[in-house]
């Protein structure tokens, strides 16, 4: 169907929906609700079979649910109403009373109780119900229901967790009970579709919830008010006499109901402010602190300060960290206050920080927990639930090879990295790789998000917002840095939640990265003005391919789990559905011990085995005498130093020998050069604080961008192919309008503005501004020369503060692996046959691929309900490596460093990405590679060598494809076309190109306004290899599983067991196999028969 979203913005739990709704066949296009025109409008213009409303808080205009049937999504039980469903909820609203004063009286009373605890519903749920005149009392098309298990929910955890799950539960059933009643209604008309608002509800979808068919269980529900933040505040219950505490589990209740939007208002501060981010003390304090508690013994005063949070005296049993502070917006005030870290927020009061002692450390200590009172100098980053912490690190072993294995937690308040938390990130980073006898490390990020990038709140909120964005960059890219090049651990990345921009990018930089397949990813940046950097220019083209990576980056959209593993983004997706927090955590640690005790023998066995970024996935081993029974987390290792060595084998051939930190910093450094111009440069600067203004302070746009808005971007004349391109979109949106570079430059800070107390161990950090500098514009011509000397220069992207030194060993290329690549160089000096008109286009034509086009909000293909995935038929080569003439030396080069495949199904589609040519530019870091002395003209094709080639993934499809050109080209005959039968009853079909393929179209079951359903994204292209179900033993929507083009993979993925090198019947398929190889592939078969050689 044709579905219109209208929605007040398009959130995590309306993006979920689309991206769900979109798996299920039906197209989306959305709507801001900025006015009843705008809605009705976009009404007409997509003339919807349906509208939904995932979040809204508006009236929906009669004009709309008077002729078209329209859902909302109402995040609380059947019979609850109001818009503050959840806040109710979770401030410990049980039902007992109808009116809401007497209930929130009652709340009151129980709060202010000695030792009072947390009380709440057993269960809360999600209802999907038709709009009609009266607010949320429409029919009910579908509800769902959920336990409200485990510790204290706050309320975005709640919503982005367990209510989001239920509301996707439900909206996909409200949706095929809706078309169902439509069909039944229209009886024997052959078109049901747009569906009327006439439908009748069945009465029973009013007390069967969709997962267990049983009534709501969560007590009596009620038609509630807004809940406004005052009402939350706690200070009021406050006794007179301090004699009698309040319990600190019940203010922390009232805390997390209102977090993150809209807070809880409070006074205990000595002035109004939303406090947000609140945990327990339970831990002992140090004495210096609880002595001052005891002599003051007054709310409201701050005990103590912890990487920007502050201790709070709140007149209860236990003091209460508060980790985030909002000023409320005055009449005098234009824009809502940024919500900020406690102690920046308070530092920007002077007299308010004054008056609480916040600027003298000997009343006011700063307490850390890793080397403060109560910390473990043994183990300083461990676990401590009694205390407010941030990062801290599990060590584990997996139970075969007992594999040391570090996980990082890094708990950062809505996913944002500031400058400091990146510091925190670094730090226990370091202190992971310095644990003897380390494996492996799991970057888990947070529980509801795993990462979004910099702190945007805190970088508006600073005096110098370009200044603190800066530091705040160069800190994340220091994270990524860390693990980065081979350290001797395997790295993994654990996508709890969602993710976005920067945060997305550090974990694709990881050998695995494993996702719960609820997360929505939205992997971009310039949605908010600026390029990106955390290496996204290395791990998104070397997983994705460039062409690919750029088209979603340009194209900012939100994407799956699933769809992003189709792109290789993500390698695992974990199946999540009813899972808690622990669980998911538990799921995860399997899937890293199943890696950490494989081996290579095994790869077959496991999709999380055989997953991994494409730099892991030469699993033949390095030399001749490697054996199977090799764990494959070595295996690993090996595999990405000789994949770096050969990525940056040319860059590194005309200048000193460059090490793989160096190499990896020319990434960081061209990134920084265009985040320099997003930072400071006067013109394009404005890209970036209009939008971090405008997201921060919740300013209502003007309209709804037309990348969501479908319907609007090709309204204005039906039949014309051209696109409304959001400004965002256009290649202008990166001009600098005639100003020089060099002016950003200029602008470089020279100071740390966040206004955070940094330990002094710490505080160099300040002085790491320069990142980027004169000398690398200069070299691209945006610098004269007469501006050199009055400009500031940097010499160096890493910051300027040393990293702490890593013991582990650091994996290069050894003298054994630099004479295998001279040999091989060698071997490849054989001549190849000149190039074959008809070779070229078929090869390029039916089997390369290059990754699936870009994420759009249009229906999938085909009438399935599977997710379809479409390819781009492109194949990209490096400006410095020229045009190639042979096509089939480029197809190895390309499908052996960029395949992304997965040895558990040979039936699946291949994918293959293509690499990315930084800027060499050289930064100082070990260790030194060695340099080849092998003529230029054979630099390029290293990058198809032989132990690549042997390394690749093929289908069996596409061995057999370039076995028939072999033949052709040796005159073989022909196999028969389309329709034809060959030698075994099979017909052959030669794979269509993207130029002459047909396009999808998405499913219509009825007229529409033209161009709705064939534009609802961009045009894509069917892909024959696509299989149309997923393989026995597959994981959901998994489509790029390859084997490796050898003689016992090809028996294997016949059905045979793996043939002895030794038998007869190896021998004689390896005869026939030789036979058919053109003189292209001679120094292939060259290798095997040395390799053969050398084995025996």
């Amino acid at each position: 169907m044709k579905i219109l979203f209208i929605c007040t913005a398009f959130n995590s739990l309306a993006q979920r929906t689309a991206l769900v709704l979109r798996s299920h066949g039906h197209s989306v296009t959305i709507e801001y609700a900025l006015s009843p025109a705008l809605m009705i409008s976009a009404a007409t213009l997509s003339s919807p079979d349906l509208i939904i409303c995932p979040f809204l808080t508006k009236r929906v205009p009669p004009e709309i649910y008077h002729n078209y049937l329209t859902l909302i999504v109402h995040p609380g039980p059947p019979g609850d109403a109001g818009p503050s469903a959840i806040d109710w909820c979770l401030i410990g609203d049980l039902g007992e009373v109808s009116d809401p004063d007497a209930q929130l009286a009652f709340i009151d009373a129980k709060h202010s109780t000695k030792r009072a605890s947390a009380t709440m519903r057993s269960h809360w749920g999600v209802t999907v119900l038709q709009a009609i005149e009266a607010f949320d009392a429409g029919p009910i098309w579908a509800f769902d229901q959920f336990e409200l298990t485990g510790e204290g929910w706050s309320k975005s955890d709640l919503y982005r967790g367990p209510v989001t799950r239920a509301a996707v539960s439900a909206v996909l059933a409200a949706v095929q009970r809706v078309e169902l009643a439509a069909k039944q209604e229209s009886g024997d008309q052959v078109s049901w579709l747009p569906i009327k608002p006439t439908v009748a509800a069945p009465a029973r979808y009013r007390t069967e919830c969709v997962s267990r068919g049983v009534p709501f269980l969560g007590g009596r529900t009620h038609d509630r008010p807004l809940l406004r933040a005052g009402q939350r505040d706690f200070f009021p219950l406050l006794p007179s006499p301090a004699k009698v505490k309040l319990s600190a589990d019940a203010i922390l209740q009232r805390i997390r109901s209102a977090d993150s939007q809209p807070g809880m208002l409070s006074t205990v501060l000595g002035t109004p402010l939303f406090l947000y981010n609140a945990h327990i003390q339970r831990d002992p304090l140090p004495p210096t602190i609880a002595s001052r508690q005891e002599s003051l013994n007054t709310s409201g005063t701050i005990l103590a300060t912890r990487q920007g949070a502050i201790l709070v005296d709140v007149g209860a049993d236990l003091p209460l960290w508060i980790g985030h502070l909002r000023r409320p917006k005055a009449k005098s005030d234009k824009y809502l206050h940024p919500k900020l870290p406690a102690t920046m927020a308070l530092l920007s009061l002077p007299d308010l920080a004054s008056s609480l002692s916040l600027l003298d450390p000997l009343k006011v200590p700063e307490w850390s927990p890793t080397t403060g009172f109560g910390s473990d100098p043994n183990n300083p980053y461990a676990r401590r639930p009694g205390t407010y912490q941030q990062v801290w690190i599990d060590i584990s072993t997996s139970p075969r090879t007992y594999s040391r294995i570090a996980y990082i937690h890094a708990e950062f308040y809505n996913g944002a990295f500031s400058t400091l938390q990146c510091t925190l990130l670094l730090s226990a980073t370091n202190h992971a790789l310095s644990l003897p006898g380390l494996k492996a490390i799991v970057l888990l990020g947070g529980s509801g998000y795993f990462s979004n990038g910099i702190a945007l709140n805190v970088i508006e909120g600073s005096p110098d917002p370009s200044a603190e964005a800066w530091a705040n960059i160069n800190a994340i890219d220091d994270c990524v840095q860390a693990l980065l090049a081979p350290k001797g651990v395997v790295t993994f990345a654990a996508i709890r939640g969602n993710a976005a921009a920067g945060g997305l990018a550090m974990a694709t930089a990881s050998d695995f990265v494993i996702s719960t397949e609820s997360a929505v990813l939205n992997p971009h940046y310039r949605g908010l003005g600026l390029y990106g950097s955390e290496w996204h220019t290395y791990s998104w083209y070397q997983r994705c391919g460039e062409s690919v990576a750029k088209k979603f980056a340009r194209q900012m959209l939100p994407m799956s789990a699933t769809e992003a593993q189709q792109l290789g983004l993500v390698d695992y997706v974990l199946h999540n559905d009813r899972m808690d927090a622990q669980a998911v955590l538990e799921e995860i640690k399997g899937l890293v011990n199943e890696v950490m005790d494989a081996n290579v023998s095994q790869v077959s066995s496991s999709a999380v085995l055989a997953a991994g970024a494409p730099w892991t996935r030469c699993l033949r081993p390095a030399s001749a005498h490697g054996s199977q029974s090799t764990l494959l987390s070595e295996q690993i290792l090996q595999n990405k130093t000789r994949y770096l060595a050969d990525l940056f084998a040319e860059s590194s051939s005309n200048t000193e020998p460059m090490s793989l930190e160096d190499h990896f910093l020319q990434y960081r450094k061209a990134e920084l050069d265009q985040m320099t111009l997003d930072f400071f440069h006067p013109h394009r600067n404005q890209r970036f604080a209009s939008r971090c203004t405008g997201f921060v302070r919740k300013l209502v746009p003007t309209c709804t961008p037309t990348r969501f808005a479908l319907h609007r971007r090709y309204s204005s004349d039906p039949t014309s192919e051209a696109e409304e391109l959001d400004e965002e979109e256009k290649d202008e949106f990166d001009g600098l309008a005639g100003i020089p570079a060099s002016a950003a430059v200029a602008r470089l800070p020279d100071h740390h503005p966040e206004l955070i107390r940094v330990p002094k161990e710490q505080a160099s950090r300040q002085e790491q501004s320069f990142s980027v500098g004169q000398d690398t514009l200069a070299s691209t011509g945006q610098i004269t020369p007469e501006q050199e000397g009055s400009q500031r220069s940097s010499t160096s992207t890493a910051p300027t503060t040393p990293a702490e030194g890593s013991p582990k060993e650091v994996l290069s290329l050894g003298d054994e692996e630099a004479h295998r690549m001279d040999i091989e160089t060698i071997l490849l000096q054989v001549p190849s046959p000149s190039s074959n008109t008809d070779l070229a286009s078929r090869t390029s034509q039916g089997t390369i691929n290059c990754g699936p086009a870009a994420i759009s909000f249009a229906a999938a293909a085909g009438t399935e309900d599977k997710v379809r995935v479409v390819a781009t038929r492109t194949c990209r080569t490096t400006p410095e490596e020229g045009v190639k003439k042979g096509r089939l030396e480029r197809f190895f080069a390309s499908l052996s460093r960029k395949s992304r495949s997965n040895l558990l199904d040979p039936t699946a589609t291949p994918s293959s990405t293509a690499a990315s040519k930084p800027v060499p530019v050289l930064s100082p870091s070990p260790p030194i590679l060695k340099e080849n002395k092998v003529a230029p003209t054979f630099k390029a094709r290293r990058r198809s060598s032989i132990s690549e080639v042997l390394g690749m993934r093929m289908t069996p499809r596409i061995v057999e494809e370039n076995l028939v050109l072999s033949e052709e080209l040796a005159g073989a005959p022909t196999p028969p076309k389309e329709g034809e039968k060959g030698e075994e009853g099979e017909g052959y079909k030669n794979p269509p190109s993207a130029s002459n393929a047909a396009p999808i179209q998405p499913r219509s079951t009825t007229s529409s306004p033209p161009k709705f359903q064939a534009t609802m994204g961009e045009k894509l292209t069917k892909d024959p290899l696509t299989p149309v179900e997923d393989s026995p033993g597959h994981s959901s929507g998994q489509q790029d599983t390859h084997d490796a083009i050898s003689i016992d993979r090809i028996s294997a993925t016949n059905g045979a067991r793996p043939l002895d090198p030794a038998s007869e019947e190896y021998k004689l398929m390896e005869k026939k196999l030789v036979r058919k190889i053109d003189l292209r592939l001679m120094p292939i078969t060259i290798l095997l028969y040395i390799l053969n050689y050398l084995g025996k």
